[in-house]
């Protein structure tokens, strides 16, 4: 059966005049919703189910690859995380060649381990068992260069066999590196 509908600007086709809101031209409804070449199927309802599921296995792929991508992301910000505090509290070794302002000369490079210990720095001569603390690593090594020298004049101006074990052995390490300049 014949039906009406009004005609517009926007239902015109393509290089027709425009039909005036309002004015009606009797037509025939369309006997399909999509023209023929479209992908659309006659049979489109029964088609939902089958692609509501492939929708659905299609988002839980997705789902799993981005949930994948974000759980190597936390893991890879927690490694920084952890590298960061590794290097930040890494210990270096750091050579003393000189003990001046002191009169003391070094017959070799006095290797100390400076490591960060809570707000402050730890400088370690491990041969001698000397160590010394600082706000920061030059001053840890300023402070273990005292306590090096004031050790040497202190076990120095002993008879060794005056000397226990422990400063005895202390005193031939440390004759080992340095000596009064002459």
């Amino acid at each position: 059966m014949p039906a009406f509908r009004a005609k517009s600007q926007i239902l015109c086709p393509e290089g027709a005049e425009p039909i005036a809101w309002g004015e009606v031209e009797q037509c025939e409804f369309p006997t399909t919703l999509f023209p023929p070449h479209t992908f659309v199927q006659a049979d489109w309802e029964s088609a939902i189910p089958g692609l509501l599921h492939a929708l659905q296995k299609t988002l839980l792929a997705r789902w799993k690859e981005i949930s994948k991508i974000e759980v190597l992301t936390r893991e890879i910000l927690l490694m920084k995380n952890r590298i960061a505090k590794i290097e930040a509290e890494a210990p270096i070794i750091a050579p003393i060649e000189s003990l001046s302002p002191e009169p003391y000369d070094i017959y070799k490079p006095i290797h100390t381990v400076v490591r960060k210990q809570g707000d402050e720095y730890i400088a370690t001569f491990y041969d001698a068992n000397l160590s010394a603390s600082g706000d920061t690593d030059t001053e840890a090594i300023y402070n273990l260069k005292d306590i090096i020298v004031g050790t040497f004049e202190i076990l120095s101006s002993h008879e060794r066999i005056d000397l226990a074990p422990g400063p005895a052995r202390q005193l031939d390490v440390l004759e080992s590196f340095i000596r009064i300049k002459r």
